[in-house]
């Protein structure tokens, strides 16, 4: 087994970034359930301003795009301004009806526009310095391990980053930021590695996907060499700063 160091293009940061906290469950309740088949968006963005005041971030402003329809499974977006520029969204989902009292669960999201906003403060080489451009697949929902990648740019230099849901209570929402070796970057390394251990540059290394700065994220990579071929286990065991670290080892 053997370890290589690999340094980044650029420092990164591993960081978290969250949104206020509230309550997760709610519910609604019509004296004539007749009268409608939806839960008002204005009552929905009550609720949702009142959370947030109780547990100590009052938000400026609190938008739903639509009324909650009473049935099981529907949804609706809102969106939550805080003090400054900050925002996220809440999606509402009806879980339960009955008669007139319409159960609903709440879980933090954010959109693409407002994760790429989020990633450019956190990467920052220097506080207040600019970061040319942050371009991000998706927005994520509050569901722990959900992921999405963006590619952002400092200087004209151009890295990936994998955006990882960590922890959601309530309406909180933490996520880190994490530098990703490129799947090339890991072949080339692994191959001078290997080179070093043999005494002779194998043929060809080909892994299965990047490598997301992360203590225990792995991917396997096959190594040619001749007629000899050989799968390896590569596992992050650092990633501090300026440079991820990992261990191979021959694949199970």
């Amino acid at each position: 087994m053997r370890r290589t160091v690999v340094l980044p293009r650029f420092g990164a940061v591993v960081a978290a970034a969250a949104v206020a906290g509230a309550a997760l469950v709610g519910c609604s309740s019509g004296a004539d359930p007749a009268a409608t088949n939806s839960v008002p968006k204005t009552e929905l963005e009550k609720d949702i301003f009142d959370r947030l005041g109780k547990a100590g971030q009052t938000p400026q402003t609190v938008t739903c795009a639509q009324n909650l329809a009473r049935k099981v499974g529907d949804s609706a977006r809102c969106e939550v301004l805080l003090s400054g520029a900050d925002g996220f969204g809440v999606v509402v989902t009806a879980v339960k009806v009955d008669g007139d009292t319409v159960g609903y669960t709440m879980i933090p999201a954010v959109s693409k526009q407002q994760l790429e906003q989020v990633v450019a403060k956190t990467v920052s080489p220097n506080p207040g310095a600019g970061v040319d451009s942050v371009s991000c697949r998706s927005g994520l929902d509050g569901k722990q391990g959900a992921q999405t990648r963006c590619e952002v740019t400092v200087n004209g230099v151009t890295s990936p980053r994998t955006v990882i849901v960590t922890t959601v209570a309530g309406l909180k929402m933490n996520f880190s930021v994490l530098r990703v070796l490129e799947k090339a970057q890991v072949e080339s390394s692994l191959v001078d590695q290997i080179a070093v251990q043999l005494g002779r540059r194998p043929d060809s290394a080909d892994c299965t996907s990047d490598l997301a700065g992360k203590i225990g994220y792995t991917t396997t990579c096959t190594v040619v060499a001749g007629a000899e071929t050989q799968d390896f286990t590569v596992t992050v065991t650092e990633a501090n700063g300026e440079r991820i670290v990992f261990d191979y080892r021959p694949a199970a």
